[in-house]
């Protein structure tokens, strides 16, 4: 399974080798399937939810791991991914609470923006409508997308 792990701005040279370390620790097998120091993001395979969490837990440098569900160069791209290769998992998301998190890496979004991009997602069953601050923070199983701000 992917996972999509988002780490702190403090040694970035020094991530891979952490989160490597606390794989054998944690007997689990990882493969690294894109990083860059340039980011605080790493895109990981690893074998279960569990094998994620005993790999985190431990970690200095991450701040959070998720289940990536997709990546794409556009919103248009990645809402032809998601619905194409995802539809099988909605279901698992109908009654737990849930969150989508904006998470803007070197740019911003307005509220507004965050609300729009949030309810473009209404496909997944969560339906469309007008968001407060603080429902925008509620949890969403964790699953992930990671769009570029302006």
């Amino acid at each position: 399974m992917k996972y999509l792990i988002r780490f702190t701005q403090i040694h970035e040279t020094f991530r891979l080798a952490e989160l490597q370390a606390l794989a054998v620790l944690a007997k689990v097998d990882l493969k690294i399937i894109a990083y860059s120091t340039e980011t605080p993001y790493c895109l990981v395979d690893l074998p279960s939810d569990d094998a994620a969490r005993a790999v985190i837990k431990r970690s200095i440098l991450a701040h959070s791991i998720h289940e990536h569900w997709g990546t794409a160069e556009t919103l248009d791209e990645l809402h032809s991914n998601l619905k194409r290769d995802t539809a099988h998992l909605w279901p698992l998301y109908l009654t737990p609470s849930f969150k989508i998190s904006i998470d803007c890496y070197r740019g911003s979004r307005t509220q507004k923006q965050k609300v729009a991009l949030i309810n473009s997602f209404s496909y997944l069953g969560m339906g469309e409508r007008e968001y407060t601050r603080e429902e925008i923070a509620r949890a969403f199983g964790g699953a992930f997308w990671q769009t570029t701000c302006p």
